[in-house]
């Protein structure tokens, strides 16, 4: 007796991508609640969870942890994008992985605010039909956390040997 939509959606896009419509539009307008990855992204509430989870331990350093060459490529990608290091010094690799892959989006005009669960969310709204999540941030970004010091490094370093092609 209940009809459920699966719609694979994507958090940031440039402008001017008119997806809402068509069969996607039909299928929003007779739902009676929208089931998204996280609800609700309080901007507040997350910055507090990001310096909660992501933060280093104090005196800590990012750049500290680095080898010498990765340290060298982090730097030249931070210049890259005008960031200054002390900006992400003081947070974990992971979350520095974070940051830097979604530089090169914004760069190209790419915005959660033209996303695809952004805008449902701003429809639901409208509608006020219910919102929920299958997952929480903090659930999120603790498995990020919760990563092996290695395994984060890693990943940063992937991060920023990718970022030239990250389109």
């Amino acid at each position: 007796d209940t009809t459920i939509y699966l719609f694979g959606t994507i958090h940031a896009l440039p402008p001017g991508i008119d997806w809402f419509k068509g069969r996607v539009a039909q299928a929003f307008a007779v739902s009676d609640t929208l089931v998204t990855e996280v609800a609700s992204k309080d901007a507040t509430a997350m910055q507090s969870l990001v310096f909660r989870l992501a933060a280093l331990p104090q005196g800590a350093s990012l750049r500290e942890q680095m080898l010498q060459e990765r340290r060298a490529a982090y730097d030249k990608a931070l210049t890259q994008f005008n960031i200054q290091p002390a900006m992400l010094d003081h947070f974990e690799p992971w979350y520095a992985a974070m940051a830097l892959s979604t530089l090169p989006m914004m760069q190209q005009g790419f915005t959660p605010a033209n996303g695809v669960e952004t805008t449902l969310a701003r429809e639901a709204t409208a509608r006020k039909i219910p919102q929920l999540g299958l997952e929480t941030v903090e659930y999120q970004l603790g498995l990020f956390d919760g990563l092996p010091a290695d395994v984060q490094q890693r990943y940063l370093g992937e991060v920023i040997d990718q970022l030239p092609n990250i389109r």
